[in-house]
């Protein structure tokens, strides 16, 4: 018992979060080249450019972060293959725990704007309601759904702590999150789509490859990956997402493609 204990201990806490980490980190380094505007036009008076360039913030944070998690999600038993062998109960861990990493990302671009408006103390209080919150549902989600309650737990506390982040930020500043809930509207529907293409790609070779070896599972991941990153990328195009979001570079990749 101590043995199964200690390894979903490691799956969870070590290999899963390292995973999981991954695309938050990618979609926080893009947006946080935003943040000195973002306080800037704050410290300066100029609102309209504050609420612009925050909306851009967020929206670049979830253009990025809610494929390349749920992507992990649909593909977790390929990937936790390729990077720690063969198991059932990790494949597991790392398909609940990807998507949390939206509220990881949302976390971190929030707080971050909370201190550049000099709020710093609100980032406390809600990351300690966050932890609380943690800590008091742990070891009951624990007992009632194992090693998933624990990652449920971290989830619901970072969801509090976001939630609040967000609520601090509109109370401080009358920032209101209509268009960045509306593009993230599109961005889920892209991400759907693009899901069920992935699972449909990752059923056929499935049939073809062998689940337990690195190399076959790697395989499945460059195709799968591939195929599910031009088909969100077309739908961000086509929609005009992409060029509101990144601006004439995404204008001259349309041309170069005559979409």
């Amino acid at each position: 018992m101590d043995g199964i204990v200690k390894s979903a201990f490691g799956i969870l806490n070590f290999n899963t979060q390292k995973l999981v980490v991954i695309p938050m980190t990618l979609a926080t380094a893009f947006s946080m080249a935003l943040i000195p505007a973002v306080t800037s036009s704050y410290a300066n008076g100029n609102m309209e450019i504050f609420r612009r360039e925050l909306d851009k913030a967020f929206q670049i944070v979830l253009f990025i972060t809610i494929p390349a998690v749920i992507g992990i999600s649909v593909l977790a038993g390929p990937i936790y293959t390729v990077f720690y062998g063969h198991n059932p109960l990790g494949t597991e861990i790392l398909a609940i725990y990807a998507p949390s990493a939206i509220l990881f990302a949302v976390f971190s671009i929030s707080a971050s704007v909370l201190q550049g408006i000099n709020m710093q103390k609100m980032t406390v209080l809600s990351l300690l309601m966050g932890l609380l919150t943690k800590l008091f549902l742990n070891i009951p989600l624990i007992k009632i759904f194992e090693t998933a309650g624990a990652v449920y737990a971290t989830t619901l506390g970072y969801l509090v702590a976001c939630l609040l982040n967000l609520f601090f930020i509109h109370n401080c500043t009358d920032y209101k999150y209509t268009v960045v809930v509306k593009r993230c509207l599109l961005m889920f529907i892209f991400t759907v789509v693009m899901a069920g293409a992935v699972t449909g790609a990752e059923s056929v070779l499935s049939m073809v490859v062998d689940h337990e070896s690195r190399w076959q599972s790697l395989l499945v991941i460059m195709v799968c990956v591939s195929f599910g990153g031009v088909i969100y990328g077309l739908l961000a195009l086509k929609s005009n997402l992409a060029k509101m979001l990144f601006g004439k570079r995404i204008h001259l990749l349309r041309e170069k493609l005559n979409m």
